[in-house]
């Protein structure tokens, strides 16, 4: 598994690592007078050369503090919008590392900006569009961010990764079981979602039934490439 980038700590014990957007809204929406009156992010390094925090004011509102030492960065804000801040927040922390965040990043907002559309719709099409060209820059690490996505407790943010497995055709094909899935869905645009970028991945027309077998057998051949690889 992979190291985590970052952690977010609140006062009260709770911590997460790699936070996304929605993560940060709550946790700063979490903070109290009581116990827990901050959050620091922070690298998950022994000597972090930046960080963010964001503390509640006894005035109401809350005190955003964002520092990096290695370019002499320092901003202090107040703000009394939780989402505002986790947003702000959130893109700050992406400039801090050339590594991942800013296009991990990017994928997250182009998978939501499509979640929030429909199909058919003219914007639906210019936001498939704008993710298929995210993609294309660096496949191998869009598609992990695809699959969270088609895994996610949102029905709409799920549809947007199936379809975005779509994209990426029969280089998807290790992830077909994931796409299966879709095809039980209680949500009936994932179902419809799944069966289409099946076809896409799958290279394939045939009914629902006879797609999850296609499935299996790809799975099976992947399987069997792998296990004769030198």
């Amino acid at each position: 598994m992979p190291a985590s980038y970052c952690r977010v700590d609140a006062e009260n014990g709770d911590g997460i690592d790699d936070p996304s957007e929605d993560a940060l809204s709550i946790m700063i929406g979490d903070l109290n007078h009581t116990d827990n009156t901050f959050v620091v992010i922070q690298p998950d390094t022994e000597d972090p050369v930046w960080f963010a925090s964001v503390s509640l004011l006894d005035e109401g509102g809350f005190e955003v503090e964002l520092r990096d030492m290695r370019h002499r960065e320092h901003q202090l804000i107040v703000q009394h919008e939780a989402s505002r801040i986790a947003r702000d927040v959130t893109t700050w922390l992406a400039a801090r590392s050339k590594e991942r965040p800013a296009y991990q990043l990017a994928v997250n907002q182009a998978l939501k900006h499509l979640a929030g559309t429909r199909y058919g719709a003219e914007d639906y099409e210019l936001a498939l569009f704008g993710l298929a060209v995210l993609c294309g820059e660096a496949p191998d690490e869009a598609i992990g961010q695809v699959v969270i996505a088609a895994r996610a407790m949102d029905s709409a943010l799920r549809r947007a990764g199936i379809e975005g497995l779509g994209i990426f055709g029969p280089d998807a094909a290790a992830h077909a079981p994931v796409i299966a899935a879709a095809l039980s869905d209680p949500d009936p645009d994932v179902r419809e979602a799944g069966h289409t970028s099946l076809k896409l991945v799958l290279r394939r027309k045939e009914p629902d039934e006879e797609l999850r077998e296609a499935v299996h057998r790809a799975v099976e051949q992947q399987r069997l490439g792998d296990r004769d690889a030198p």
